[in-house]
């Protein structure tokens, strides 16, 4: 009998606000090297430059609205997101998809990221990555790394849980020892997500509050009693740039 290769969504939302990691995009998308994989991407640009440039290429893009409709305004970020992820929960739900990957548009992931996460056997499992690069030798290029912040649990000697401690990687390190830690928050990145998890939460945000979308996906995935897992080993490329200062929450 042959083993089940589980059928894996990748949604990947873009804007031309990141057009400086266009080529990497790119690479990235058709690098993923998983034998049972869609990979859609979710275009939310005032444009469809982006749109054009991925087609070129033979990649899915779904466009989605930028300005609310009938008016010049934007729609807001985080409203973009929740609308474009749950449009992306929505086709994993009913097109019998096992994993929902959750991959930025400015991560650049190893070939075989899904086949990685998959081993773990968890039902959100997500790869580490830096906020910004300043000083390790890539590609012959003096760089180094700041840490994205990692909120984690941490256990007294009673047994007590305390979330939302700062999980502080050694900056002297680029590259971790690999072990399974339980987390309480982070950014996407590239995040797993099993059908389990997709079938009970929703993507949503609070107007009232100034958390992302990531904050209240881990937040409602804890209450409904899954545990967001990290490998602190399992490190991918981050091409940041301040982009969105001015972008309206």
């Amino acid at each position: 009998m042959k083993t089940k290769i589980p059928k894996v969504l990748v949604c990947r939302l873009i804007t031309t606000r990141k057009l400086y990691c266009t080529k990497e995009l790119i690479d990235s998308s058709r690098g993923i090297n998983y034998p049972n994989v869609k990979i859609m991407h979710f275009d939310n640009s005032n444009s469809d430059t982006l749109q054009r440039t991925l087609e070129y290429f033979d990649m899915d893009v779904i466009k989605t609205d930028h300005y609310i409709k009938g008016t010049k305004d934007t729609v807001p970020i985080r409203e973009m997101m929740v609308r474009d992820m749950n449009l992306a929960r929505e086709m994993a739900l009913t097109q019998g998809y096992d994993y929902m990957l959750i991959l930025e548009s400015d991560i650049v992931p190893h070939k075989d990221i899904i086949q990685k996460l998959l081993a773990y056997k968890e039902d959100i499992m997500a790869a580490f990555y830096w906020l910004d690069m300043q000083k390790v030798d890539i590609k012959g290029r003096e760089c180094w790394y700041t840490p994205i912040n990692y909120y984690v649990f941490k256990r007294t000697e009673d047994g007590k849980i305390i979330p939302n401690v700062l999980f502080e990687p050694d900056p002297k390190y680029l590259y971790y020892p690999s072990r399974k830690i339980e987390f309480a928050h982070a950014g996407f990145g590239c995040t797993l997500i099993s059908r389990k998890v997709l079938e009970k939460i929703k993507f949503r945000y609070d107007v009232k509050e100034v958390a992302q979308v990531d904050a209240f996906f881990h937040m409602d995935a804890i209450k409904a009693g899954f545990v967001p897992c990290l490998d602190t080993g399992l490190i991918v490329g981050h091409v940041h740039e301040d982009w969105d200062k001015d972008f309206k929450v």
